[in-house]
Parts: structure tokens; C-alpha cells; sequence
């Protein structure tokens, strides 16, 4: 964005910004500077002027990014990256992974990157482009002393706005005959915002929006609440909230109850913790929107800085807690629903679910909420409520399961571990240690997913350690297939996987012996699931003949599971290669192929167009190129072996 147009007075700075920032012969750069200064001093504008004058140095794109917006880093740089080509379904699903695209494509690339708003030295690191003649302008909120401390970068620090730049703020806002009407008050206003920019819009806005309020009238009501010689931002704040209408503070209270920050918050999360119909909610949103207080990020979705969201708190008072519980409430039912969508059947609730009628929008909400369900197990945990943490445990694993954000998967699963066993709760001890050596094992931690896989199978009924004992025989054969492992490991994934089938029918006898007592269809879907996904995984370690016939006969029961079925074509595609059958193995890759572009299954994928180069030779070269392509970010050992291959078959690295 441009900057205002009344931005002035900040010469100094930006000579200071253009001297440091031109890349010199001792350093490739990118080079960096962090802007500080009191808060509301106008820190933000600087770089909008920096690129507004010397923006054309810059020629390979502007990158800018307010982190208080932002779901995470992840978000931001899914965003960049489609800039250079990259659409969200090429690109892997690691953070790191995409750290190291970032910096590829735009080593030796000239590029503008501003980081607004920041509020940790890594996500400042993250966003850094690749080696450069690039610029990096980095707005913190607060210190930022580890970033100095272990990396080069320079200071400029901005002061408050003067009188006369803040009165030239104020007038272009409210118009200059309305203050020249009155400059005593217009000059104590100006005092009492500690002459910052902040303030002094919030300020702007409420007398634009109110053209019969003077500015003494104004400025009488800001001193009848006690402003101190210097203003903090809440009595500003303080007088917008009176201007509310009730149902607007409501939902403004329940905005600041919700947990975390740096958030885009749902609607329907607000929704589920007021009393209000539809058309009161929107109107109340737009209200909040328009007195500056809260920002739209899409049609459902806002953000709150967490300044307002300190004021919001602290105006809702007494209903903090309740308002908490509902949000955290919603997360959890709805999310059980989404995850009964995706993954049905699981046997791990008591209580009788319904899933949603559209998988795809299961998968979408997930994805979008996963912060927000994050932050709510957060501030469960730190409330002692164990139960709401291991659920929300349960609620990711859908989307976890895709192997979407592992080491989040990994931080959360471990508070659920916890949880579990301060409730002494073995059932869902052995999930969660399941839960956590299953992201151990999509980050290539062997030894530790598997003593986590272990700890599972010792505790908890039948149905759990059978889940444990299934988890460990498919880490060990992949372990084995990366080239990781050992014949022996490879042994011992066939046993357990063996033994697996043999639990999944004596659980499956178990509740059929139970439904003639007391019928429960649930109990019967789950464990004709769990025998039919015993069945798939033990067909992977078979001989081919075997697993093709296994995986034909599985298929059919997993129609309407579309991750699990784009597995299965892509083991039974390998599996139609291995037996020569290699044009029956083409039609059912190419058919998994087309499922898996809507999945947000990025390893799959590319373990589908490596096994495509096996079933159609004659397109090899073109079809481990793709591969490459998706697997070489994120999944390391998967593309060695594309490499591996590329060489046997003589092509070209």
C-alpha cells in the first residue's frame, strides 16, 4: 500500500533506511534494518514510504506481511511463493520445507520484504529471502534482542509525530476548516494521544463519524476518565467502545475471551458463545469493522490486534470465562464432526457423533481453525482442563494425519500425552502416545516414534494397542522402503502387521457376540473398519499376487474415504508393476493421480507420479521430474530415491 499522504517529516529516517540498505562489496546481503519506536509513532508508514520512493530497486516483487494478520508463517509464505508460480498444491506441507523453497527462488533475486508487526526473532528468520541484493524492513512489536543479538542488523529508531505533523494528521482526517475552528481543543486532543499516529486515528474516526461532536466536547469526555499525562491507548479504545451498540459489545467481549492471538477468528466461533440471531452477528462484525477495532480477512474471518484484544478483555470482566468456554466448546463439537467426517469410525468416543455431510468442507475447516483449535488446547492446558486437551488432540488428527504441520502435530500431541495421564486415563494415553509417535515418524525420528508406538501397545483395551501395534509395523516398513531400516525391520513389520489382522478379527468376533446382546451399530461400523484397514495395511508387505487380490478386495468398503482410497490405488499400482502388469498399474495410478490434486496428500503425490515412471516407461524422465519437483521439498529420503532411480534409468539429475 502507498503511504498516507500526509506521512512527512521523516527524512532522517529514511536516508538512514537508504544508506544501509543499498547492498555494499563486502556483503552479499540481503541487507536488513528493524524500525523502532514508541508505539503509534508511525513505525508502519516507514516502509510504505521506502517503497513508495526506492520500491523500483526492487524489481523481482514487494513482499510485506502485518503478523498480528497472519495465521503463521506457513500462511505467509504459501502466499509469497504463488508469486513465483507456486500454487498451494504444489508446495509441501513442512514449514521448513518451504523456508528453503522461499530462500531458493529468491537467491540472487532483488526483493523488497517487509515484516510488520513482528513479534518473534524466528518468524522474522523464516521470512528472510535467500542471498542477495534484496532489503528486509522488519517492524517489530516489543524487543526483538535475539534477533539483534545473533544476526546483523541495523536500528532506525522513529519518535512520536510532533504537533504540527499531528494536527496535519488529524485535519486530513476530520478536515482542516473543522479544526481550524477549534485549535485549543484540537491542540489538548492532540496532547492527550501523546502525539502518535494510533491513537490519534482511532481518535480521527470517531469525530469523522459523529460531524455534531466537537473536539472539546471530545476532548472533555477523554479527561473525564482520568487521562494520565501520558495516554495510553485504552482511553481511546475506551471511547469507541461507548459508541458500541449492546450487541456489538457482546460480541466484542467474546472476540476478547477467545484464546491466542495473532489470529484470523471465525464468526461461527463467536456464534456459538452469543446470544444473537444471524443478522444481529453480521451487523455487529460490520460495527466492530467500521469503529477501526477489528479487521476482515475474508468473509467469515477477522482479525484483532492484540492491543484491542487486552481492551476487549478486559471490558468483558466476569464473562471472560464463560465466553472462553463456549468458543473452546465449539471447537471441540465441531471439530469432533469434522473429524468423524474424515476419519470415521475410529472407536475412540463414548458419545455418538454426526458427521458432515461434505468431507471437502471437514477438510477446509480444519485446515483454516488449526491455529485457533491450537490456541484453545493452549489455554486449556494452562488451565488444568485435560479432558478439552486431549480432545482437541483428537479433533487435528484428520489433518495431522495428512501430514500437515508435523512439528506442531508433535508440540500439541505432547501436552495430550500429558493430559491423559494426569486424568489417569489409559484409553486415551495410548491415542495420544499413537498420535505422538506418528508425528515422530513423519519428522524421520525412528527410535523415538517407536518407543512412543510401544508405550501405546502396553496400556489401554484391545482396539487402542492394536491401533499402536498397526502404527509400528507401517513405521518400520517405511523405515525399511526409505532405506532407513533393516531386513530385520522389515521382518518385523510384516509380523506386527500379521498379528494386527489377527486382533482386528478377534475384536471384530468380540463385537459381533456384543451386538446380539445389546446392539450397537457403531461399535460394528468401527470394527468392520478396523478389520477392512488390517486387511490394506498387511496387503502392502505382501507378495505381489497376494496384496493385489488383498487391495482389489479392500478397496470397495473405502469408496467414501478418498484419503484412503488414493493410498490403495497407489500400493496397488506398485504392486500391478511388480507382477508386469504394467497397464492395468497405469490406469489405476493416473486414476490416483487426478484424486489426490484435491487431497492435500503432497507425498502421495509424488510417490504416485515415481510409481507412474515404473508403470509407463516410456514417459519415465517426465514423470520423475514431477516427482522431484514435489518431493524434494519436505520429503528427503523420497527424493533420493527418485534420484536413485533417474540414475539407474540414465537420465539426467
Amino acid at each position: 500500500d502507498p503511504p498516507v499522504e500526509h506521512y512527512q517529516n521523516f527524512q532522517a529516517q529514511l536516508a538512514e533506511m537508504v544508506g544501509e540498505l543499498q547492498p555494499g562489496s563486502d556483503e552479499p546481503g540481503p541487507r536488513r534494518v528493524m524500525i523502532v519506536g514508541e508505539l503509534g509513532s508511525g513505525k508502519s508508514e516507514l516502509p510504505r514510504k521506502f517503497a513508495d520512493d526506492h520500491g523500483r530497486a526492487y524489481p523481482r516483487g514487494h513482499f510485506c506481511t502485518r503478523m498480528i494478520a497472519e495465521i503463521d508463517v506457513h500462511q505467509v509464505l504459501v502466499r509469497w511463493l504463488g508469486y513465483f508460480g507456486y500454487s498451494p498444491d504444489q508446495l509441501p506441507p513442512s514449514l521448513e520445507a518451504l523456508i528453503m523453497l522461499w530462500r531458493t527462488v529468491t537467491t540472487g533475486e532483488a526483493v523488497l520484504v517487509v515484516i510488520d508487526d513482528a513479534l518473534s526473532a524466528d518468524d522474522v528468520l523464516a521470512l528472510m529471502p535467500g542471498r542477495g541484493p534484496s532489503a528486509v524492513i522488519v517492524v517489530p512489536i516489543g524487543a526483538l534482542d535475539e534477533l539483534e543479538n545473533r544476526h546483523s542488523i541495523r536500528r532506525v529508531h522513529v519518535t512520536p509525530l510532533g504537533e504540527a505533523q499531528s494536527l496535519a494528521l488529524l485535519g486530513h482526517r476530520i478536515g482542516g476548516d473543522r479544526l481550524d475552528g477549534e485549535p485549543a481543543a484540537a491542540a489538548r486532543l492532540v496532547e492527550l494521544c501523546g502525539e502518535s499516529a494510533a491513537p490519534l486515528n482511532v481518535a480521527a474516526r470517531i469525530l469523522f463519524k459523529d460531524p455534531y461532536l466537537a473536539i472539546a466536547e471530545f476532548v472533555a469526555q477523554l479527561e473525564r476518565r482520568g487521562v494520565l499525562r501520558r495516554l495510553s491507548l485504552s482511553p481511546i479504545f475506551d471511547a469507541a467502545y461507548d459508541r458500541l451498540d449492546d450487541h456489538s459489545r457482546v460480541v466484542y467481549h467474546a472476540l476478547g475471551a477467545h484464546p491466542g492471538s495473532r489470529l484470523v477468528i471465525a464468526k461461527q466461533a463467536i456464534a456459538a458463545a452469543v446470544p444473537l440471531d444471524q443478522d444481529d452477528l453480521d451487523d455487529a462484525f460490520d460495527a466492530l469493522v467500521d469503529a477501526n477495532l477489528i479487521g476482515r480477512e475474508s468473509a467469515n474471518g477477522y482479525r484483532m490486534p492484540v492491543l484491542v484484544a487486552m481492551h476487549a478483555a478486559a471490558q468483558a470482566a466476569d464473562q471472560l470465562a464463560t465466553f472462553g468456554a463456549a468458543i473452546t466448546a465449539y471447537y471441540c463439537q465441531y471439530g469432533l464432526r469434522c473429524a468423524e467426517t474424515l476419519t470415521p469410525n475410529r472407536g475412540w468416543s463414548d458419545s455418538k457423533i454426526e458427521p458432515l455431510a461434505d468431507a471437502r468442507i471437514a477438510l477446509t475447516w480444519l485446515d483454516a481453525n488449526e491455529p485457533a483449535i491450537v490456541a484453545a488446547a493452549l489455554a486449556a492446558d494452562e488451565a488444568g482442563d485435560h479432558h478439552t486437551v486431549v480432545t482437541l488432540c483428537l479433533v487435528t488428527w484428520p489433518l495431522y494425519l495428512r501430514g500437515a504441520h508435523p512439528q506442531r502435530m508433535v508440540e500439541l500431541t505432547e501436552l495430550g500425552v500429558r493430559a491423559a495421564k494426569a486424568r489417569n486415563d489409559e484409553q486415551a494415553s495410548s491415542l495420544m502416545y499413537t498420535q505422538l509417535g506418528f508425528g515422530y515418524r513423519q519428522q524421520r525420528r525412528w527410535a523415538a516414534a517407536q518407543a512412543e508406538f510401544e508405550a501405546a501397545m502396553a496400556i489401554g483395551p484391545l482396539p487402542a494397542r492394536a491401533s499402536a501395534m498397526e502404527a509400528l509395523g507401517l513405521m518400520l516398513r517405511e523405515k525399511h522402503e526409505l532405506g532407513a531400516g533393516t531386513e530385520t525391520d522389515a521382518a518385523k513389520a510384516r509380523t506386527l502387521l500379521t498379528e494386527n489382522l489377527a486382533l482386528a478379527e478377534q475384536i471384530f468376533d468380540d463385537c459381533e457376540r456384543a451386538l446380539a446382546r445389546n446392539p450397537d451399530d457403531d461399535a460394528t461400523r468401527a470394527a468392520t473398519r478396523r478389520l477392512v484397514m488390517a486387511r490394506f495395511h498387511l496387503a502392502t508387505v505382501q507378495e505381489p499376487a497376494v496384496a493385489v487380490a488383498e487391495l482389489l478386495r479392500v478397496r470397495g468398503p473405502f469408496d467414501g474415504e478418498q484419503a484412503n482410497r488414493i493410498k490403495i490405488d497407489l500400493w496397488l499400482g506398485r504392486k500391478l508393476v511388480d507382477l508386469g502388469n504394467l497397464r492395468e498399474a497405469a490406469d489405476v495410478l493416473n486414476r490416483a493421480a487426478r484424486d489426490v490434486e484435491t487431497a492435500k496428500m503432497r507425498r502421495e503425490e509424488g510417490l504416485i507420479w515415481r510409481a507412474l515412471a515404473d508403470a509407463e516407461p516410456a514417459s519415465a524422465g517426465t514423470h520423475l521430474a514431477r516427482a522431484l519437483r514435489i518431493l524434494e521439498f519436505g520429503y528427503q529420503a523420497d527424493a533420493a530415491g527418485v534420484r536413485a532411480r533417474k540414475t539407474e534409468l540414465g537420465l539426467p539429475d
